[in-house]
């Protein structure tokens, strides 16, 4: 998250082959619409500006020695690596995987003083990455109503609208697997896989 978050200027992250878990915690944040500490509230954040690129044994030079077969990078919201067959042991997964941005009109998010953290600046590009496991099975919370960031169907990758017009974030996918996710939510019945 800290490479992402591209304050020095960085143009390219080089990311070697294995499993990352997202450690951006919206929970930390009350603004976001969660209530107490919960451990699936967890994102990546890109700021944006930003290309990704996995697939590295760690000894290359150059972009092009990568082998992104060889060194799978996967971004996983599978926190507890205990993920089976058939959709067990789902439950306990991050919700959203990727944060472009947040609804502002709910959960309380108008308010927050961490929505300049959730909001991509500019074109962000994920090239040699699988992007799996995320859960995102309820917007809802008790007690406050629908978040503001994971409410909707966006699970691999999420972003709303913003003052009722959608903000253009300038997503390039390239050699990059998104699979064995779950989106749908509790008031309608619309899901992905």
């Amino acid at each position: 998250d800290a490479a992402l978050d591209n304050g020095d200027g960085i143009d390219e992250i080089w990311v070697a082959g294995g499993t990352y878990l997202p450690t951006y915690r919206m929970d930390q944040e009350p603004g976001f619409g969660e209530v107490g500490d919960n451990p699936r509230a967890v994102v990546f954040v890109p700021r944006g500006n930003v290309e990704v690129y996995g697939g590295f044994a760690g000894d290359e030079t150059e972009r092009n020695q990568r082998d992104f077969n060889a060194n799978p990078t996967i971004i996983s919201g599978d926190l507890n690596g205990d993920d089976l067959p058939n959709w067990q042991n789902r439950e306990d997964n991050a919700y959203v995987l990727f944060l472009l941005s947040v609804d502002e009109g709910l959960g309380g998010c108008s308010d927050s003083p961490g929505l300049a953290d959730v909001e991509v600046i500019g074109p962000i590009t994920l090239d040699g990455i699988t992007i799996r496991g995320g859960y995102n099975n309820s917007g809802y919370v008790d007690g406050v109503g629908y978040t503001c960031w994971r409410n909707g169907e966006g699970v691999a990758i999420s972003a709303h609208p913003n003052d009722d017009n959608w903000i253009e974030h300038r997503l390039t996918l390239r050699d990059t697997i998104v699979m064995d996710n779950f989106a749908g939510n509790n008031y309608n019945s619309n899901s992905g896989r």
